[in-house]
């Protein structure tokens, strides 16, 4: 059994297989061909295996290489989590994970604001439909639409938020009262605020239909958590964005 296997050779063997190229590994990795050729030799000579066929101007990997990558690309996607999980913690660091809706209408075009408020505050944002689990090595926070899946986290509400009628301004004439199939659509006026400023979206039944109201979106994590300091300053920036009290 192979043992030490050099952690560069590991890597060139991943880039080379994932690429099917010796020559695009090189410029992935800021190597020359030939050093990624002579660390691919010295691997196979490790292992006593051949990880490569040579097909044209491709290299594919073997049954032996093909076996071997997953395993090598799981080791290292792992362990740059696990760098993460050490190098993004810091009092200025905050992991973020939010709702996609929320980030992407919401917060994203807010955050030059929140930059200019905290210079120093390093946020890492993810956005995606997947709940995350507290504790966690990935995340700090959550902004999350409706109740926490998971007991025993500090919720914060970001407030109620109302459910109207919007359509296109060149629909306007034609809706005259509540119907379905004319592209109207039902949607958050928090979510559409610039899309209503700018005139892109209009609510045509203002007055004439009942808005409904509800608390949807909610910033939570695990309790204690807030004593972080970039925690505590984003989550008092939010409340501020959103005129709520702290």
């Amino acid at each position: 059994m192979a043992r030490r296997l050099p952690l560069s050779s590991l890597r060139v063997f991943e880039a080379a297989a994932r690429l099917a190229s010796f020559r695009a590994a090189a410029q992935e990795l800021n190597l020359t061909p030939g050093a990624i050729s002579h660390a691919i030799k010295d691997l196979e000579q490790e292992l006593g295996v051949v990880l490569f066929t040579r097909e044209r101007r491709r290299v594919l990997p073997t049954p032996e290489g093909e076996t071997l990558l997953p395993h090598v690309a799981r080791a290292f996607s792992d362990l740059q989590r696990g760098l993460d999980a050490v190098c993004l913690t810091g009092p200025q660091s905050l992991r973020l994970h939010c709702a996609p809706s929320f980030a992407g209408q919401w917060l994203v075009p807010r955050l030059a604001g929140l930059f200019e408020a905290y210079p120093a505050l390093d946020l890492r944002l993810s956005a995606d439909p997947n709940y995350p689990h507290f504790p966690s090595d990935l995340f700090d926070a959550d902004i999350i639409y409706g109740d926490p899946r998971q007991a025993g986290l500090t919720v914060i509400s970001l407030g109620p938020d109302q459910i109207a009628p919007m359509c296109a301004p060149s629909l306007v004439g034609r809706i005259h009262a509540p119907v379905d199939g004319i592209g109207v659509a039902l949607d958050s006026v928090r979510l559409a605020e610039r899309e209503l400023r700018d005139g892109r979206l209009v609510m045509p039944l203002a007055g004439r239909s009942q808005t409904m109201t509800l608390v949807g979106h909610r910033l939570v994590f695990p309790a204690g958590a807030d004593r972080k300091p970039a925690l505590a300053k984003f989550a008092s920036w939010l409340m501020a964005e959103l005129e709520l009290e702290g």
